[in-house]
Formats: structure tokens, C-alpha cells, sequence
């Protein structure tokens, strides 16, 4: 439970890799490993293998967990030699990227919604199917989440301690404002792991990205079960972020040249930040409305509906 995952994945990738070095260059694997031995490694890695700068940062942060697991006190990992290396090598990736101009991630704003919107209208699939992915793209839109946050990562399996259930989520109506806003309880979000479950609202905004009137929609045609993920194809397995990502691929690429920019589900969580960095807006507001980890979070925790009510209502006046 100390590390993600993912992070141990990538850790024992590392060691792996390692041995696999060692045995190619006809020598012993020993541990504690020596300051020649990750020198040659990180060699290998760069002359053999072109491993980038940045996945070497990770193998040797995992062959130095690897030796706390094994309870050893870990050796200098990064010398001054292997940073000045790594540091080269970080260098000669970001000259071949400028050569290279690989296509980038685009956030999506209010004008690729109302495009998305036309695409999903047009699409060849049953209302309930395009109620659903509209649903879902409004809902990440207007709250800048994390696809995770929404969407499960198997459709053959979730966990209800983590995953977005339908009773994890409500339209609530605020009379004095004359609008409705969707509440999420997020239970184990990514920035606030240890603490307690965080709730975002998302504000009704009229416009023709509305993720409450999107909602609604889907709600009303799917039922959704609770006990369950919230969003569910009709077949009953949850949408994934990775079918979401090549549902908008197939709606959206014939309007972009993808070679120079792409979008997937990420694009929302960049969209509103975006949007108001372009508004000149302060980035304190942007960091609360993204909820990313910084002092700006405290913020958000203690006024989370006042920034997000006002961001809502210029959001929906911009274009």
C-alpha cells in the first residue's frame, strides 16, 4: 500500500531490466549493486536500448527501492557522474523532440464541445449509447476531472471503494440561484488520497455543454442501478476511459490533423484551466478549479462552490 501500483510495475521493470543488462555484458548481479555496475547499466540503457531520460530517472529510482525491500540500505544510486549522464542524455531527447514536433495534446475548449456535440449527434449508435458519452464528456468538461475519477479501468471488473458508483452522485437545486448543479463524491481522489472523500460540484451552465442537462438526459433513457458503476453501456460492462479515448479519436480526427495535435480524455481536465489562464484569470483560482495539490487546494476545500459557481457562469458566456 506504500507505493501505486503502477509505481510498482515500473519498479520491477527496472530490476528486471537490470539483470537483463548484467547478463548481456557477461557479469554477476550482485546487491548491493556497484557505482560501475549502474554505470554501465545506464550506458546499456542509452547506447542499447535508447531508453529516454526521463524512464531511466524511473529504473533508478527502482533499482534503489529494490534494495529497501530487500532490506538493504541502498547505495549512491545517482552519482555525480550518472546525473551528469542522465542530465546529457534529457538534453539530446528534448533536441530530438524539437526536430521531431510529435504531435501534442490539445485541451479541449467550448468550441470543440459544441463541435463534439455535432459529431455525437451524427454518430451511427442508439440514443442511449450517444446520451452516455455526451453525459460523460460534459460531466469531465465541467469539472476538469480525471477520467479515472468517472470511469472505471476494466470493464470486466470495479471496486466500489474507489469506483464512481451511481449513488456517488446527485443533481441537487439551488432555489436562490434558480440553477441545479451535479454533486460527486469522489472517495479516493488522486491529490487527497489519505484524507477524506472530496465532493465537487458541478454547475449547471445553460450553454450547449451543460453537464447537468446532459445528465439528466442520460439519467432519464439509462436508470442507472446503484451497487454499480454510474456509467454503464448497455450491455451492463462500465465505459472504460481507454473506449472513451477511441470513441473521440473516431469522432474528432476527421476534423483535426492528429499529427499535429491529438485529443483524449485528458483533454478534458486541461479544458476549463485553459480556458481561464486565456481569460486571465488568478492561478490560484485555476489550481482549485483543477484541484491540484498545492496551497491553492487548502482553498479549495474551504470555498469549493464560490470559485466554482463563478467560474461556471463565465465559462458559460465563453465562446
Amino acid at each position: 500500500m506504500g507505493l501505486a501500483k503502477k509505481t510498482w510495475s515500473s519498479y520491477k521493470t527496472a530490476e528486471r531490466m537490470l539483470g537483463t543488462c548484467m547478463k548481456a555484458k557477461g557479469r554477476k548481479l550482485e546487491i548491493p549493486v556497484s557505482r560501475e555496475d549502474i554505470l554501465l547499466f545506464v550506458d546499456w540503457l542509452i547506447s542499447e536500448r535508447g531508453v529516454k531520460a526521463a524512464t531511466i530517472e524511473s529504473y533508478l529510482a527502482g533499482i534503489r527501492q529494490m534494495h529497501i525491500v530487500k532490506g538493504i540500505d541502498p547505495p549512491v544510486i545517482k552519482s555525480d557522474l550518472v546525473k551528469l549522464v542522465v542530465k546529457g542524455r534529457a538534453n539530446a531527447d528534448a533536441v530530438e523532440k524539437r526536430k521531431a514536433k510529435k504531435p501534442e495534446r490539445k485541451p479541449i475548449t467550448m468550441k470543440v464541445m459544441a463541435l463534439l456535440k455535432e459529431c455525437i449527434r451524427r454518430w451511427e449508435k442508439p440514443q442511449e449509447e450517444k446520451l452516455l458519452i455526451w453525459a460523460v464528456c460534459t460531466l469531465a468538461f465541467g469539472g476538469s476531472f480525471r477520467i479515472g475519477e468517472l470511469l472505471c479501468r476494466s470493464e470486466k471488473a470495479f471496486d466500489p471503494d474507489f469506483d464512481l458508483l451511481t449513488e456517488d452522485i446527485a443533481v441537487v437545486e439551488n432555489g436562490k440561484e434558480n440553477t441545479s448543479k451535479i454533486v460527486v463524491k469522489l472517495k479516493c481522489p488522486k491529490e487527497n488520497k489519505k484524507g477524506p472523500e472530496t465532493i465537487v460540484d458541478v454547475f449547471q451552465t445553460d450553454n450547449c455543454a451543460c453537464p447537468v442537462k446532459a445528465f439528466r438526459k442520460w439519467q432519464e433513457k439509462a436508470a442507472p442501478e446503484k451497487g454499480q458503476p454510474l456509467f454503464r453501456r448497455k450491455d451492463g460492462k462500465p465505459l472504460t476511459g481507454r473506449t472513451l479515448n477511441r470513441i473521440l479519436k473516431e469522432l474528432l480526427s476527421p476534423h483535426f490533423d492528429y499529427k499535429k495535435g491529438f485529443f483524449t480524455t485528458h483533454s478534458f481536465r486541461a479544458g476549463i484551466p485553459s480556458m481561464m489562464g486565456a481569460m486571465g484569470m488568478a492561478n490560484d483560482d485555476i489550481k482549485a478549479t483543477g484541484r491540484w495539490s498545492s496551497r491553492a487546494y487548502e482553498f479549495y476545500v474551504k470555498k469549493p462552490r464560490t470559485i466554482r459557481m463563478k467560474v461556471a457562469k463565465k465559462i458559460a458566456k465563453a465562446n
